[in-house]
């Protein structure tokens, strides 16, 4: 079974948490074996269905071009990778002696896939994606022609993604004393990189020295 490294005070396990993250992070790395263990991989946007805690599902579509759907159709174990913010960590910034590190923000999401290519499933799964980023007085799939839609749907294959398993890594400079923390969140406070001003963020709201 395939897993993550994650030391503990890194492991992040609040359902919450998860699903607010693989939501805001939804444009994910999704990787099959095929049957020569060789790992096919996809780029795609994805859309959360949290049911209850520990029920989740992901929902897509493919080119049907792209022949991953078809692992997917074997029901192939696929993993999600859902990746955040991420920043280099100097050792400047600490008060001891130390070396370079990493900090980083991740999900990686262990299911098992269906496939569909209803109509009406498929609508559904391009509206829910459409929907997610654009005002639907401004656009909307239903003001395409008739022919223009049904072309594009029969281009596409769905797929569901039940989630059998998350592990949830949030890399923070959690084992770092708070005056080492605090110099770490300051220094990429200051960064106007998009990415050190994320983790600067997440450490604000995750900080073990709250």
């Amino acid at each position: 079974m395939c897993a993550m490294y994650v030391p503990e005070q890194f492991r992040i396990t609040d359902d919450a948490v998860i699903n607010e993250f693989i939501t805001a992070h939804n444009f994910a790395t999704i990787i099959t074996a095929d049957a020569d263990s060789t790992p096919i991989a996809s780029h795609l946007p994805l859309i959360l269905h949290a049911k209850e805690a520990h029920e989740r599902t992901l929902h897509g579509h493919v080119a049907r071009a792209n022949t991953h759907w078809k692992l997917f159709e074997q029901g192939r174990t696929t993993l999600v990778v859902f990746q955040g913010a991420h920043s280099y960590v100097s050792p400047r910034w600490y008060n001891h002696e130390n070396v370079p590190t990493w900090n980083y923000l991740t999900v990686h999401a262990y299911c098992t896939p269906r496939i569909f290519t209803q109509r009406e499933e498929l609508l559904v799964n391009v509206e829910q994606l459409t929907e997610k980023y654009e005002l639907p007085e401004e656009y909307s799939i239903h003001a395409l022609s008739p022919r223009f839609l049904e072309k594009e749907l029969r281009g596409i294959v769905g797929f569901e993604l039940a989630v059998e398993r998350v592990e949830a890594a949030f890399k923070l400079s959690q084992n770092r004393d708070t005056e080492s923390h605090a110099s770490i969140m300051t220094h990429l406070e200051a960064s106007q990189n998009m990415n050190e001003q994320g983790i600067a963020a997440a450490m604000k709201l995750h900080s073990p020295h709250r």
